[in-house]
């Protein structure tokens, strides 16, 4: 292992301990998640403003902070993601990884708000798979559009995020972690998922998982 992989493994530990030894707020019980066009308007305000109470944390009180989970996923991009030398085994954690990271993130949130009602919702890409600009996740009130608008850091052109809680007014959003204070976003300028990928990387993980 090379010396990010250790510090990649150090942070996790870090942040592990954090949240289980130190959460004002120990939830307990199943946690209900819930599609984001599904949620009544007072859910998602009250996930939305966890989502900024927690961006505007500085991780004093035993919860770690937005930026201390963007800094353990950046430096585990690597292994998160393209584990493996073969077919088989190359995305055989990216599942595990992500689904124990999110949980983790969804316990901050519970601790930073005090609510233990607030579940991560998720987004029902079907649902508008051929026109992602129509998802009700990609609102000026919620999350901001499919694609930032293009402007320019340096020599770089960037597409920032401009309207919703992740906008470059707001004051709660300045990254302590990326070299921009602005979120960046092109989803719609990439490749989208599609059925197909998303069986392939599920029998990659299954076929390496084993029984």
């Amino acid at each position: 292992k090379n010396m990010n992989s250790y510090f990649s493994i150090f942070l996790l530990s870090l942040l592990k301990s954090t949240l289980v030894e130190a959460n004002p707020v120990q939830c307990t019980g199943v946690r209900e998640r819930k599609a984001w066009a599904k949620l009544t308007d007072e859910d998602q305000q009250k996930f939305l403003q966890a989502v900024i109470a927690l961006k505007s944390h500085d991780g004093n009180n035993g919860v770690p902070s937005y930026d201390t989970f963007v800094k353990v996923h950046d430096v585990n991009t690597f292994d998160a993601h393209f584990i493996g030398q073969g077919p088989i085994d190359e995305y055989s954690q990216f599942l595990t990884w992500h689904r124990w990271f999110l949980y983790r993130f969804e316990s901050a949130l519970q601790s930073i708000s005090g609510d233990c009602t607030i579940a991560l919702p998720f987004w029902e890409y079907e649902t508008n798979a051929r026109n992602i600009e129509d998802s009700a996740v990609f609102g000026k009130d919620s999350f901001g559009t499919v694609d930032g608008v293009v402007g320019t850091e340096g020599p770089e052109t960037k597409y920032f995020v401009t309207e919703g809680i992740a906008a470059c007014t707001n004051p709660w959003w300045k990254s302590t972690v990326a070299t921009g204070s602005c979120l960046e976003r092109t989803f719609g300028r990439g490749q989208n998922f599609n059925a197909k990928l998303i069986k392939d990387q599920l029998v990659r993980f299954t076929s390496q998982a084993g029984p």
